[in-house]
């Protein structure tokens, strides 16, 4: 019983935090679209083009690393840092090719600056949410999301509020802002109560590294293709009508995005580490138990 009560609030902590940014996403979304429709539609390009490119910096190799940090014995702080040199190597390589992107995108240079940090920083917090999914802790992964998804965009609903314009410099400021807050609060989740580092736990295995590419590369490129398929559309709208279009578009499109993240927050999230551990240990009664006993808990709390 006592169980039932703590997922019981810990799914309504889960439901508050999504809900307070949906909620500000919605009121962006309104205040934006009805202050410049080409200004919403130019941002909502920013903002598909960094999502693809976020994946693009990290090669779905986390599809590989996640599930050996599952591993019986596996060696947790060898594998994640490895996982993130092989990040940082990847940014320095894809720095010129994310600038040819972003020319032939035709997006303002003046911005060129903040859209790479947010890039990164919001590829940075993709792998710490995912991450904190794999240590069994969804509340403190969803706190992540709010902190870089919606905390920030509180702040531009207020501006947009007072001032009934904005800009996507000040856009990408927040946005930043936000991801720099979600970086500092989940890595001091992760480093909080867990073992004394050890330094021959920090060496770089080349051989694993170049293991994980051949792996993952499958997954990238059904990502990177269900993606482009999934976000040509504003691209396609952009190139033979106009941003004004794309703002249009991209409003209705958010608006039906609403029970996708409400589905992912009360069930997705919450069974998908027991799904990784159970296909990793080789165990279906682990995912089966697991399921069963989450979606009771779901029940009880809808």
């Amino acid at each position: 019983m006592n169980s039932f009560k703590y997922i019981s609030v810990q799914k309504l902590s889960l439901l508050i935090l999504r809900g307070i940014s949906v909620i500000a996403k919605f009121f962006f979304t309104v205040l934006y679209f009805k202050s410049s429709e080409s200004g919403f539609g130019e941002y909502n390009l920013v903002a598909v083009s960094i999502l693809l490119l976020v994946y693009l910096l990290g090669l779905d190799f986390y599809s590989f690393a996640n599930r050996e940090i599952l591993k019986p014995g596996a060696n947790r702080q060898k594998i994640i840092f490895n996982q993130f040199s092989f990040y940082l190597l990847l940014y320095i390589l894809l720095l010129p090719v994310v600038y040819v992107i972003y020319h032939l995108l035709g997006f303002d240079k003046e911005y060129l600056v903040l859209f790479y940090f947010v890039l990164i920083s919001e590829h940075l917090n993709f792998e710490f949410y995912r991450l904190l999914f794999v240590f069994k802790k969804p509340l403190a992964a969803n706190i992540n999301l709010f902190l870089r998804n919606g905390l920030w965009v509180l702040g531009a609903v207020i501006i947009l509020w007072f001032q009934q314009e904005i800009t996507i410099n000040q856009v990408l400021t927040y946005w930043l802002a936000g991801n720099i807050a979600a970086l500092v609060f989940s890595i001091f989740v992760i480093l909080k109560k867990r073992k004394k580092i050890v330094k021959s736990s920090l060496q770089i295995d080349i051989s694993w590294i170049k293991k994980g590419i051949y792996i993952s590369i499958p997954y990238i490129l059904g990502t990177i293709s269900y993606k482009t398929i999934e976000f040509a559309d504003r691209y396609m709208i952009d190139r033979f009508i106009d941003k004004k279009a794309v703002g249009v578009y991209s409003f209705f499109a958010n608006m039906a995005n609403v029970i996708n993240i409400v589905l992912f927050t009360l069930v997705v999230s919450v069974l998908y580490p027991y799904i990784v551990e159970g296909i990793t240990h080789q165990n279906s009664e682990l995912i089966i138990s697991n399921s069963k006993r989450k979606y009771l808990s779901i029940h009880s709390f809808l």
